[in-house]
């Protein structure tokens, strides 16, 4: 890589999932990297560069990849050619894609020459530097830059990524399903927003246990004591197919992806 780049990361694309690898970025211990910010989304950029002395909003798009060794794109998928069109990569940077549905073969073609191209999966823990986050391929910038904000998880295979990709979908519906419990204490007469506090903080308790060592199977034998109300209610659920659909619906996200 050349030495005449001045900054260490240009961040193309400045929305919630950028602003969270910016931050934890920026909260390393040792040393923060120095970003350039794209303008487009102007408000965000432009807090984080207050927040943050190595962070500075660039001119344009242009500005900042010219400045940067490493790009990180962060534009919706649909985006991407339009905004990628109108940049000119060197074949010295290195490319990390947060784009979940653009594969390695297009987004080499859209940053030619580039040809240092690697796709990650972060989710907005990594502000807080403690998540997990799957990358593709192994040993890339991609794991580098995101080893530091948690773990990185390395996929053995670009189809490994994009099934990592449909489970993360699921998190929309974990919050219907607490959302409904919660609606569901409301209509039973308790207040709707005391409801909701109790049910979401029963959800972030049992949460935490995720963190532990003990793995999933385990969890759900603890919370399902035979002939108990939890386990009458997962029984249900299990027997009706909720489960069945889900796994369903997932593997139908997968196959979109490719």
């Amino acid at each position: 890589m050349t030495d005449t780049r001045s900054t260490d990361l240009a961040v193309i694309g400045v929305g919630s999932l950028a602003e969270a690898v910016v931050e934890g970025l920026c909260a390393d211990p040792v040393g923060a990297p120095t970003i350039a910010l794209s303008p487009r989304n102007a408000g965000r950029s432009r807090r984080l560069a207050e927040r943050h002395s190595s962070c500075r909003v660039a001119g344009s798009n242009q500005d900042a990849v010219d400045a940067a060794g490493t790009v990180l794109l962060a534009v919706r998928p649909q985006d991407a050619p339009e905004v990628l069109a109108d940049l000119t990569f060197g074949p010295d940077h290195a490319v990390v894609s947060l784009m979940a549905s653009v594969p390695l073969a297009q987004l080499a073609r859209l940053v030619a020459p580039a040809t240092d191209v690697s796709r990650a999966l972060p989710m907005t823990a990594v502000a807080g530097r403690d998540a997990t986050t799957p990358v593709f391929p192994a040993g890339s910038r991609a794991e580098q830059l995101f080893a530091g904000l948690g773990e990185a998880l390395p996929c053995p295979d670009e189809r490994a990524i994009d099934a990592a990709s449909a489970a993360s979908a699921t998190v929309a519906a974990y919050f219907s399903y607490v959302d409904t419990v919660g609606r569901w204490l409301a209509d039973q007469g308790v207040e709707p927003e005391a409801a909701g506090r109790y049910v979401a903080r029963i959800f972030a308790s049992v949460s935490a246990e995720l963190g532990q060592d003990e793995d999933l199977a385990t969890l759900l034998v603890a919370h399902a004591t035979p002939g108990g109300l939890n386990e009458r209610i997962e029984r249900t659920l299990r027997d009706t197919g909720f489960y069945a659909r889900l796994e369903t619906t997932i593997d139908d996200v997968f196959h979109s992806l490719h």
